[in-house]
């Protein structure tokens, strides 16, 4: 099975080590070629003008979509976004791939860093990506696109435990976190009958 996960800086793995960012540990509890296809600072628009070439070159049976959070932190605004990512996975399928979508990871607030606080408005932030999800529960539903839902299963865990134990800086997440969403994909694809 091979995998294309596109994204941002929580795909490309941001602050851990590539052995430990969750494509990895999805590539070897999988038995699956993961090709880690994150551009830390990248938007929607960044992720859909290389679509066509990183699938070209990649080959995969799936596409891992996920992006959207820096739209809403420098834009301030999630409709790109959303007419991005209903672009990406409509070329997807267009290609002959399956696309997946993942909701974004919620901002946790008290880990947040000095140099992000100030860039971003994280009130508007949290509410617009709430919006996010909404969206893309509502599209995948009417497309008939799987959704892996990292969003909710981090806020349950915000709630449950002490947060330094999930974020680097409220924005991206630590070991920790990147074991959680390696488990979810993994998960996710064992549902579906994949063999490991």
């Amino acid at each position: 099975m091979k995998l294309l996960a596109l994204g941002d800086s929580l795909t490309a793995g941001y602050g851990v080590l590539k052995r430990t960012a969750w494509t990895s540990q999805a590539a070897q509890a999988l038995g699956a070629a993961v090709f880690n296809r994150g551009i830390c600072g990248d938007t929607t628009a960044g992720m859909l003008a290389r679509l066509y070439r990183e699938i070209s070159e990649t080959q995969p049976e799936y596409v891992l979509i996920w992006g959207g959070s820096n739209d809403i932190f420098l834009c301030h605004d999630c409709s790109c976004a959303k007419g991005n990512i209903a672009a990406m996975v409509q070329q997807s399928v267009f290609y002959g791939v399956k696309p997946i979508l993942i909701t974004p990871l919620p901002v946790e607030r008290y880990s947040m860093k000095t140099q992000w606080e100030k860039l971003i408005d994280l009130q508007k932030a949290e509410e617009l990506i709430a919006q996010y999800v909404t969206w893309i529960f509502d599209y995948s539903e009417s497309f008939q696109i799987p959704v892996i839902d990292c969003f909710h299963t981090f806020s349950t865990k915000i709630k449950d435990q002490d947060v330094s134990g999930l974020y680097l800086d409220g924005i991206h997440p630590n070991d920790q976190g990147h074991q959680i969403i390696a488990e979810q994909i993994c998960n996710f694809f064992y549902s579906m009958g994949s063999e490991k």
